[in-house]
């Protein structure tokens, strides 16, 4: 009697789908389950059941058919549906981005109140999260000048850092102000 039959995850199916055509793309060749039989010794039956939807990766089925590619930039958690970082360089970046979601609603303030002074800024974030998939520049590179602010034909540039440290200046100063307001009050 075989092993009891569980839940099978679509997502392994899914995301082995999509591994299979980066490998094609990377390198040019489509890769088939008898391929796959002969870099990773996994048996062609077991690839066959995880294509079909009918058999769920493991965690070390999943480790050995990544490190078979290496030239696929992937990560066994991403294959096995853990999380939606395909590569290290996204997993890496995710707290970045986060950080910079969360910093929107200072970040607005900050836009709207350079727009009153007629300061215009403009940013690098698409490029940026492009990074993983190009490689056209480097994370330093990109977070070093991300910022690019103009005003009577001048520029300036300012990193990551920078910027968050000027929004946050001027919200603490936004903020004293305020509430020397309510101090007057009593």
């Amino acid at each position: 009697m075989g092993r009891p039959k569980g839940n099978v995850n679509p997502l392994h199916k899914e995301r082995l789908e999509e591994f299979l055509k980066e490998v094609t793309n990377v390198t040019g060749q489509r890769i088939t389950q008898t391929g796959i039989n002969k870099l990773t010794g996994i048996s062609q039956q077991t690839i066959s059941k995880i294509m079909n939807g009918h058999a769920n990766l493991t965690e070390t089925t999943a480790q050995v058919i990544v490190d078979a590619f290496p030239d696929v930039d992937w990560r066994y958690q991403y294959l096995l549906g853990y999380d939606d970082y395909k590569t290290e360089k996204e997993l890496t970046l995710a707290p970045l981005f986060q950080a910079h979601r969360d910093s929107n609603l200072l970040s607005i303030g900050f836009y709207a109140y350079a727009k009153l002074c007629d300061i215009s800024i403009s940013d690098r974030w698409d490029e940026v999260r492009e990074i993983p998939k190009t490689g056209s520049t480097t994370f330093g590179e990109a977070l070093g000048n991300l910022y690019t602010l103009s005003y009577n034909g001048k520029k300036v540039t300012l990193g990551l850092e920078e910027m968050s440290q000027l929004e946050n200046e001027i919200y603490r100063f936004v903020k004293f102000r305020l509430m020397e307001l309510f101090d007057g009050e009593g």
